[in-house]
């Protein structure tokens, strides 16, 4: 039988508590990680914004609420220009920015984006605890749906089909059945 040296014993024994603390590290912040996604959190559909806007002058507004310095903002770019490319069907667009007026119209003019209105606002005042956060509002004030962050793909094709920039599948359908 042979006897192992205690250097070996040593580096072992070092090696699983190493990685029983990389497990614990990682367990933890992957709890974390879902505590602050639901801390995160986009407004609900059914909430009135307390923004002072004239609501009922546009059918919908969709809000984009964005930061200057806000990196997923400057990744977002490309599919806001695609967004705010072509006059949105019945479509009010509106960008909130946390800082002045002028350097969210700045940023806008310089990156080539197209947005109707520009306001400074706390990140409250449209219910957003983050950015970049997307609100499709009803002519109430009442927000039908909203997206935060940079968004994948299929969720900017959603957007799209919710703002009527682009027919989604199920539009054929919609169609069909109200004409029953």
């Amino acid at each position: 039988m042979k006897i192992l040296s205690k250097g070996f014993v040593m580096n072992a024994l070092t090696a699983a508590i190493l990685l029983s603390a990389a497990g614990m590290i990682l367990y933890t912040w992957n709890d974390r990680a879902e505590s602050l996604a639901s801390a995160v959190a986009v407004p609900e559909a059914g909430t009135h914004l307390p923004l002072p806007v004239d609501w009922a002058a546009n059918r919908r507004t969709l809000i984009l609420v964005l930061g200057t310095k806000c990196q997923f903002c400057l990744a977002s770019e490309p599919f806001y220009r695609r967004l705010t490319a072509k006059p949105l069907p019945n479509v009010h667009t509106l960008a909130v920015f946390h800082e002045e007026r002028q350097v969210g119209q700045e940023y806008l003019k310089g990156r080539h984006i197209s947005i109707q209105d520009v306001r400074a606002a706390p990140l409250a005042a449209v219910s957003a605890r983050g950015t970049p956060t997307l609100i499709l509002v009803d002519r109430n004030g009442d927000v039908i749906q909203s997206w935060l962050g940079q968004l994948t793909t299929g969720e900017e094709e959603k957007v799209l089909v919710a703002v009527g920039a682009k027919r989604g599948a199920g539009a054929m359908w919609q169609r069909w059945l109200g004409s029953l």
